[in-house]
This record gives structure tokens, C-alpha cells and sequence, in this order.
């Protein structure tokens, strides 16, 4: 998860990255662990700060020798959040204003969770909190000036969504054409997404994404401009053709987009 900025890109050289740490008793699980080592080469890379989160109802026994292993394996600070409520599953429901607290505290540039049930409750959803963006089963890259990247495939391996760390949150959309739909003949000035009906950023292009010989109309919107809110699992866009014909098309959110 990104956090989001009023600009197109940060710096290369932030300031905080958080990693979530699930607990298996009184100690990280191995997912977890993963997670946070993951942070760590990312945080070395870019001078960042790594802080080790963890919300639980009360305080570990032992919490000297969690706070030992989370530095051990890469942590910089560790941050313990201790309240009644945070007895339940990790859930956004019962984990997520912690979390959040925690981000407002210290703000990260990157968050990181493990993949786990719970990983995917909570961060499309605190992402959404933030305002910044989400992207599921990410892989790391760097560019060519050092800057981080993280990608994942999208449209059923046609493409590969590449968000630099910083960057404001995007949602692709792809408008498939048929013997039906030119989208050559779309009013592209009448496109409109979400509650909020927000513009098209950039340019649109034009390609054969399932090469079945009808050509789709690719855009991107910016998250914070649809008036998406977390709990949203649809989104519908709706515009124009040259000829004044009126379109709408209301698709599954998936989070893994965001």
C-alpha cells in the first residue's frame, strides 16, 4: 500500500515505511517476518525508516524478547498498540483504527502486510482510510534513478501496473468494443466515474486487449477524484457517443486495482 501525495511522485529518499506484524501467540508469524525483511531491503535501499507495527489486546509476555526478534529481523523502531478491542481476528473492523492511529503518528511513504486473510481485509480499507493507493500481491522493482516501483499484472496478464512509490492511486478501465461499441465513437469528454463523476487523467489510448480483432479504449481516473469509499464493491462509468447514445457500465471493485 502507497500512501498518497497532492503531487504525481515523492522523492526517492523517504522517510517511514511500516510494516504490519501479525502475531501467532506471543510472537510475529512467519508471514509477518517475511513481510517485514521484504521492508527492510526497501527501507535500506531508500534511507527510510522501518517500523514494526503491532496491535494486540494486551501487551505480549515477553514483549522485551518480540521487540528483540522484530529488530533482529530488520526493524528500526517497533511500534505496540494495546487495546481491549484488538482481541478479535485481524480484520479491518476491529484492527483498523490501530493501524491508522499508528499511521497518523508516524507517516509512512509505504505500508506492508502480509498476504493472509486478514492482510487482505485490512488494506484495501486502511488504504482507502489514508487516501492512498493499494496493490495486492505486488512485486519490487527500481528504476533507473533508484526510485521504488511496485507491479502487478492486471487484465488477465495484458498488462503490468507499474506505481512509484509516492504516486497519487489509479484505477484503470478498459472499454471493450464490439459489433456494438466503436469506441472511436465515444465522447471522451463525457466519460465520468464514480459517486463523484471524475475525468479521465491523461491521455486515453487505444488497443486489441483480448485480440478479438475490436479495438478497447484503455483510461485511468484518480482514486481520490471517484469518490470511492472502502466499503464500495461497485463502480460504474457512464458517457456519451457521437450520436448522443448514452452508456453505463457498473463493474465488481476489486481492491487489487486500487
Amino acid at each position: 500500500m502507497l500512501d498518497s501525495a497532492p503531487r504525481d511522485t515523492l522523492p526517492t529518499s523517504v522517510a517511514n515505511i511500516h510494516a504490519y506484524i501479525e502475531l501467532a501467540g506471543d510472537q510475529p508469524a512467519e508471514s509477518s517476518l517475511e513481510a517485514l525483511g521484504e521492508g527492510r531491503r526497501i527501507a535500506s535501499a531508500l534511507g527510510a525508516t522501518l517500523h514494526a507495527v503491532v496491535a494486540c489486546a494486551i501487551p505480549p509476555r515477553g514483549a522485551d524478547g518480540l521487540i528483540e526478534t522484530l529488530g533482529r529481523h530488520g526493524a528500526d523502531k517497533v511500534v505496540l498498540v494495546s487495546a481491549p478491542e484488538l482481541a478479535g481476528p485481524l480484520l479491518h473492523a476491529t484492527h483498523g483504527p490501530a493501524v491508522a492511529a499508528a499511521c497518523e503518528k508516524a507517516p509512512p511513504a509505504l505500508v506492508l502486510l502480509a498476504a493472509t486473510a486478514g492482510g487482505r481485509d485490512l488494506a484495501p480499507r486502511l488504504a482507502a482510510r489514508l487516501g492512498a493507493a493499494y496493490l495486492a500481491e505486488a512485486s519490487v522493482e527500481y528504476g533507473a534513478r533508484g526510485e521504488l516501483l511496485l507491479s502487478r499484472i492486471v487484465y488477465t496478464g495484458a498488462f503490468r501496473r507499474r506505481l512509484q512509490a509516492g504516486s497519487r492511486g489509479a484505477i484503470h478501465v478498459a472499454v471493450f468494443g464490439s459489433d456494438e461499441l466503436e469506441v472511436g465513437d465515444i465522447l471522451l469528454e463525457s466519460l465520468a466515474l464514480g459517486p463523484t463523476r471524475a475525468r479521465a487523467a491523461g491521455d486515453a489510448e487505444i488497443g486489441d486487449l483480448d485480440q478479438d480483432g475490436w479495438p478497447e479504449l484503455l483510461l485511468k481516473f484518480w482514486i481520490d477524484e471517484t469518490g470511492v469509499e472502502p466499503d464500495d464493491t461497485e463502480i460504474c462509468l457512464t458517457g456519451l457517443t457521437a450520436s448522443l447514445r448514452r452508456l453505463e457500465g457498473c463493474d465488481p471493485l476489486d481492491p487489487a486495482l486500487r
